[in-house]
């Protein structure tokens, strides 16, 4: 499942946009939403652009498109400076779904596409994005910044892992980017997950089995007891 660009200016699918199709961040159920996240690169010749999206099941169109928009484009180009900090996000690896309470390995990989190395004695490091710097979603995960491990030069890429445990059940955005010290720059990443109850569930199981295991072992003693009770009362 994708979404595909349908028409620009009459012509299905063509990559004037810079990108064709759009792969699904997570899994989706029937009555669900999904909201897709990418980039658009402006058409090398100026002029006025139609642009419209639709779902496909492979490369087959299905259901209704995205409302058609014009867009202005001009025939100037604007020089595009290079940030000396300045990263994208390539890939993840986090479950669709997760159970609360559970641990979980994430594997994470940024590309440095700055005009500096990425150096581990100068701080640079992975960590979660608030815009408010919240410490609370830090611990809601259970997640501390991730450090570098080596160097990783301008067009190179690094990959994380990390583990993480699930929070309360819902649905959730984790987003992540790369810092230096406590600066954030770059590309967000967006680990977009559901949290289910099973591991609450599953340890509250395992807690009453141990409580009626033990509640057994007690009436067996009792038993036993009653038992030994009964054997002197025969000798006597």
């Amino acid at each position: 499942y994708q979404l595909i660009l349908q028409s620009t200016n009459g012509i299905t699918r063509n990559d004037v946009w810079g990108i064709r199709s759009v792969n699904l961040p997570n899994n989706v159920a029937p009555l669900e939403k999904v909201t897709f996240y990418f980039q658009l690169q402006a058409p090398n010749a100026g002029g006025l652009y139609q642009c419209s999206w639709i779902m496909a099941k492979s490369s087959q169109p299905f259901g209704e498109s995205t409302p058609s928009i014009t867009v202005n484009v001009s025939g100037e180009q604007t020089p595009v400076s290079i940030s000396k900090n300045n990263s994208e996000f390539v890939g993840k690896d986090i479950p669709s779904t997760l159970s609360s309470g559970q641990k979980y390995n994430v594997y994470v990989t940024y590309k440095n596409i700055g005009t500096s190395s990425w150096l581990p004695e100068s701080d640079y490091k992975l960590g979660i994005y608030s815009e408010f710097m919240n410490i609370s979603i830090n611990n809601e995960w259970r997640f501390s910044p991730i450090g570098l491990s080596q160097r990783v030069n301008p067009g190179e890429s690094h990959t994380f892992q990390f583990t993480v445990v699930a929070p309360a059940p819902g649905d959730y955005n984790l987003q992540l980017m790369m810092m230096q010290g406590s600066n954030y720059f770059g590309e967000k990443g967006n680990l977009y997950t559901t949290v289910n109850n099973e591991g609450t569930k599953n340890k509250k199981e395992k807690k009453n089995k141990k409580n009626k295991k033990h509640k057994k072992n007690k009436k067996h003693d009792k038993d036993d007891d009653n038992d030994d009770h009964d054997n002197d009362d025969k000798d006597d």
